[in-house]
């Protein structure tokens, strides 16, 4: 029954919408990362991941070169007019799609808190050690975060690239959850 009603396009869609519950946000992501990583023979699951939110629950409020978030500049390219997810505003929406999570290091997910895309990115501890989003070495972060759908460089994280990691993200859940034809 369920192999003749339930489609790749309700699969999707549900995995839009896939609520709040942190375990399971976080599972999904480690079984992303376990099926990104077959292809890294020597990658092997880290202890102590953590759910990180790209955009902040609590964005940190200051300019963009201070670290902090400049929700105009998140909205950079967003047209409400065409784009059919949410309201060009911050909401806990944009910041619980699956496009937005991703796993870090628990003392990394602590250390970089709520800073910009750009100082998580090339974040440094207070040793100078580098720990950010770039030095990275699970497959999700690797081949959906800092590369975009045409295999540049990140550079900068929009309500856009967003939308395109949370559409990556969706298609890699669909080989990991295959249902047998």
């Amino acid at each position: 029954f369920l192999l003749s009603t339930y489609s790749d396009g309700d699969f999707k869609n549900d995995f839009e919408n896939l609520g709040t519950d942190e375990k399971i946000l976080k599972y999904i992501l480690h079984r992303i990362n376990t099926y990104l990583a077959d292809k890294y023979a020597d990658v092997r699951v880290i202890d102590n991941l953590e759910l990180e939110h790209i955009l902040p629950k609590s964005p940190k409020k200051s300019l963009y070169s201070d670290g902090g978030w400049e929700l105009d500049r998140f909205f950079t390219g967003y047209d409400t007019s065409t784009e059919p997810h949410y309201q060009k505003q911050f909401s806990t929406n944009w910041v619980w799609m699956l496009g937005n999570l991703t796993l870090l290091h628990y003392k990394t997910n602590k250390t970089i808190g709520n800073s910009n895309f750009g100082k998580k990115l090339l974040w440094k501890n207070q040793d100078g050690d580098d720990l950010g989003y770039s030095k990275s070495q699970l497959p999700i972060n690797i081949d959906t975060l800092l590369k975009d759908e045409n295999g540049n460089d990140r550079q900068d994280w929009t309500a856009l690239s967003l939308i395109e990691r949370t559409e990556i993200l969706n298609d890699k859940a669909l080989e990991v959850w295959k249902l047998p034809e």
